[in-house]
C-alpha cells in the first residue's frame, strides 16, 4: 500500500509512468528530479498519509524506499499510525 502510493505520487509530479519507477530509484539523480519537485512529492506524501514531516526527515527522503522508511519509523516513534 505504501509503496504504489508513494510510487503513483512521484509519478505524478515528475509526468512519469509507475512502472518507471523502483522502490529504490533515487528522484533526483536516475529520474532527474529538482529540488521543487522532491519537495513536492514530499508535500503530496504528508498530505496522503496525514502527516507532518520534520525537516531531518523529509530531506532523507531520495526513493519509494526512503520515503516508506521514513513513514515507518515516524509511526514507530509516535505509536500512532497514519493515513487519512
Amino acid at each position: 500500500m505504501e509503496l504504489e502510493k508513494i510510487r503513483e505520487i512521484a509519478a505524478g509530479v515528475l509526468g512519469l509512468q509507475t512502472e518507471l519507477i523502483a522502490d529504490e530509484t533515487d528522484f533526483m539523480e536516475e529520474l532527474g528530479a529538482d529540488s521543487l519537485e522532491l519537495f513536492r512529492i514530499v508535500m503530496e506524501i504528508e498530505e496522503a498519509f496525514a502527516v507532518e514531516l520534520p525537516t531531518e526527515k523529509a530531506e532523507q527522503i531520495r526513493s519509494v524506499q526512503d520515503a516508506v522508511k521514513v513513514l515507518r519509523s515516524l509511526k514507530n516513534s509516535t505509536g500512532r499510525g497514519y493515513g487519512k
